[in-house]
């Protein structure tokens, strides 16, 4: 190899035409992956009619209920704790409606409540 080749090797004008090529080699590559991305998401296909699903509607009934409390004692709901936890609240306080509908359970007075073993609340004393 002569110094001029190893200065022009070096310098890369004689990879101008090896970047071209490989941008082109590029290009086709691309083009032939999105053609093949088109067919495999998009395929052209002609809907047919034995394809078609009849499509029935079927009334449904949907009652809706008020829940039905847990009361324990007279029918009064002065305290309120979940059936799940180990506090109760006067039904006045804000803390009780963190609550779910479906967990609650209502008490009387507080005798019942610490009766099933439940503190008062903290935060609604």
């Amino acid at each position: 190899m002569s110094i001029q080749e190893t200065v022009l090797k070096i310098k890369g004008a004689g990879d101008l035409s090896r970047v071209i090529l490989e941008c082109a080699l590029l290009a086709v590559l691309l083009i032939i992956g999105f053609v093949l991305w088109l067919f495999w998401v998009h395929p052209h296909r002609t809907p047919s009619t034995s394809a078609v699903i009849p499509v029935t509607t079927v009334p449904i009934k949907l009652e809706i209920s008020k829940p039905h409390p847990a009361t324990v004692g007279n029918s009064s709901k002065n305290f309120v704790a979940s059936k799940t936890g180990k506090v109760y609240y006067p039904s006045s306080c804000k803390a009780s409606n963190r609550i779910k509908s479906k967990n609650k359970i209502y008490f009387a007075s507080e005798q019942l409540a610490q009766a099933k073993h439940l503190t008062l609340s903290k935060s609604c004393k």
